[in-house]
């Protein structure tokens, strides 16, 4: 028996390494005559054994490893079927010389063999080469059904982005800071023309009124609005006018909650260290809103 056979032999009973036995079948499966060899190998193992020419130690190995395989032990159901009958045929029939009487039930049961091993051996590579690309077919289904999760994900992402950068827009859109700018007529002059509007538009979140004035009698000032015949609604002291070349100015900044739609009297008055606030002029303005943000 040459080397290689021996190894086949070896691979059919069980007795190689995983790591040699995976290598045998890579051969088997890229190289045809290495195929056709192991097949004549396993034809013959499993003939000897229908026979029983093994040894004993090998019968043990065969049964214990090579009919645990269903379709292995199939294979040698049949050649037994196969060898009962042709013992059957051959004794019914008149007896030929020795050497030709046992030389052709031999041969056929072998070339059966042979015929049923190739079959099942292309039918179980045909069924492994399946496998192996239902496999690769999984594993490339995994990983669009991965990417698609990625590509979800990040869609997800950008959408809450987008939510986040249309909030940011939207709230930089809306006027946050609305003013109105009032001359403080001299010499308690009363206002001239028409009373100035002060349009508060939703979102709005500080009203500045200033006011420019000419003649800075006082060193501090106190503002007070109420709207025409109603209530005081605001009321600051101690501002101080910002002078600027012959003009100076005050800033005041109110709550746009405290201003409803309206006409309104800014009521400026003077103040001096130990004296009570005196008068200084009164600004009449309108207030129109618009709707509140939601």
């Amino acid at each position: 028996m040459s080397t290689s056979d021996s190894r086949f032999t070896r691979y059919l009973l069980g007795e190689l390494a995983d790591v040699e036995a995976a290598a045998l079948e890579r051969e088997y499966f890229e190289h045809p005559d290495v195929f056709a060899r192991v097949t004549e190998v396993e034809t013959a193992l499993v003939d000897d054994y229908v026979r029983n020419r093994l040894a004993p130690a090998v019968r043990q190995r065969f049964e214990a490893h090579y009919l645990a395989d269903p379709r292995r032990r199939w294979r040698v159901e049949f050649a037994q079927t196969l060898q009962a009958k042709i013992d059957g045929t051959t004794s019914d029939v008149e007896p030929r010389p020795a050497r030709s009487w046992s030389f052709w039930p031999r041969l056929s049961l072998a070339a059966a063999l042979a015929v049923l091993i190739v079959a099942t051996g292309v039918l179980w590579m045909q069924s492994r080469r399946l496998r192996d690309e239902l496999a690769r077919s999984k594993t490339a289904l995994a990983l669009q059904e991965q990417r698609a999760r990625d590509l979800q994900g990040q869609l997800s992402t950008a959408q809450e982005r987008s939510r986040e950068l249309t909030t940011e827009l939207e709230r930089s859109r809306r006027p946050s800071l609305v003013s109105l700018l009032l001359t403080v007529p001299s010499a308690r002059a009363p206002q001239a023309g028409p009373a100035p509007t002060l349009t508060i538009p939703a979102g709005a979140s500080e009203v500045q009124l200033q006011l420019t004035m000419e003649d800075v009698e006082y060193p501090s000032y106190r503002v007070t609005l109420n709207p025409v015949a109603g209530a005081p609604v605001f009321t600051r002291s101690g501002l101080v006018p910002q002078r600027n070349g012959s003009t100076a100015r005050l800033d005041v900044t109110v709550s746009p909650d405290r201003l409803g739609a309206g006409d309104y009297l800014l009521t400026l008055s003077g103040e001096r260290p130990g004296r009570r606030p005196e008068a200084a002029s009164q600004l009449l303005f309108r207030v129109v809103t618009g709707p509140r943000s939601r």
